[in-house]
């Protein structure tokens, strides 16, 4: 066995570890909760992890997936349009982000479209299973609690930070590398960067917040 496959199969089952770890005391977790059912709009797994680790249902559609930062707060600044859109399935190599994927090993991902906006369906085997799970999740969106979350990651950059910050949610969560004084959005994660990106910030979110505090004191949206 080479080293690529060892190193691949190490991840993976550390990846099961992890997980199973996120999903010991869920249940005690969701008991915690006031609002049971709050959807999370966020632009990695992180939305994901965190259902998971609150041992609640998938009330949001960006689960398994990712979006570069161009593309998701272009999705977010027209969030009740594009989110009505039909979910179309491109050749991957049709992405204007194809290059990118190739840095990531992420070549053979699905890639779909709401209209002009483009998302990485990573954790997806088919193009059928993404627009599936995709119609399904979204008819479960809670729009009066909802929390919409971001990281500096995937082609971010600083002017990104600054329109997710002016995106007029009453409840906003933005993971950063460094500091950006007067963002009530951001959280800074000054120990999870590499490469000016924030890293692993679903497994490592819960040393600079506390999410079950959040949803319990989050203000009612109005979309």
């Amino acid at each position: 066995m080479n080293r690529k496959i060892r190193v691949k199969m190490v991840k993976k089952i550390l990846k099961e570890i992890r997980l199973r770890i996120n999903k010991f005391g869920s249940s005690y977790r969701r008991k915690k909760l006031k609002i049971k059912n709050p959807t999370i709009i966020s632009n990695n797994c992180w939305a994901g992890i965190v259902s998971q680790y609150l041992g609640i249902k998938y009330y949001t559609p960006t689960i398994g997936l990712y979006f570069f930062s161009e593309e998701y707060i272009k999705f977010l600044e027209r969030f009740d349009y594009y989110i009505k859109q039909k979910l179309e399935i491109i050749d991957t190599k049709d992405s204007k982000y194809y290059d990118e994927m190739i840095k990531k090993n992420h070549q053979n991902a699905i890639v779909g479209k709401l209209d002009d906006v483009e998302i990485v369906f990573l954790h997806m085997k088919t193009g059928k299973e993404a627009i599936e799970k995709w119609n399904k999740r979204v008819k479960r969106i809670n729009r009066r609690n909802i929390i919409f979350k971001f990281c500096e990651q995937n082609e971010c950059s600083s002017e990104h930070i600054k329109r997710f910050e002016n995106l007029p949610f009453k409840n906003k969560i933005c993971f950063t590398t460094k500091e950006y004084p007067g963002y009530k959005s951001v959280i800074w994660f000054k120990d999870q960067v590499k490469n000016e990106e924030v890293v692993r910030d679903y497994y490592e979110s819960h040393k600079y917040l506390n999410i079950i505090d959040y949803i319990n004191n989050m203000k009612e949206e109005k979309l």
